[in-house]
């Protein structure tokens, strides 16, 4: 699990940033404003912008602390049996299940992108 949530991590801290970057750089190509400040912003990529943050959001308020106390529940296991505590399940479970929602998020996201209803 502790591999798993390291790898999850590492790819989320680089691919987080180079979306925000892309989307930002596609927005000043096509002369779309970014939550509607200083220009226009359709309706579909105001909606994929607010889900973007809210995804966001999600990522910094309840995954990223979650992970941090799963680590440190590691490495306070590693140190007595080795073994995964009723806790470390727990906090695995809630991690996994916040994820979905923000996975589900992402999608919607990529679905917005690709069929941008008018």
């Amino acid at each position: 699990m502790m591999q798993r949530g390291r790898v999850i991590g590492m790819l989320g801290s680089i691919g987080g940033p180079l979306i925000l970057l892309t989307g930002l750089g596609l927005l000043a190509v096509n002369g779309y404003a970014f939550l509607g400040i200083g220009g226009y912003t359709p309706l579909w990529l105001f909606a994929k912008q607010i889900i973007a943050l809210v995804a966001l959001a999600i990522v910094f308020i309840w995954i990223q602390p979650a992970d941090k106390r799963l680590s440190a529940e590691f490495a306070a296991a590693a140190k007595v049996d080795s073994r995964v505590t009723p806790e470390m399940l727990v906090i695995d479970k809630r991690m996994a299940q916040i994820s979905h929602i923000n996975n589900l998020l992402v999608l919607i996201n990529i679905v917005l992108a690709v069929w941008k209803p008018t």
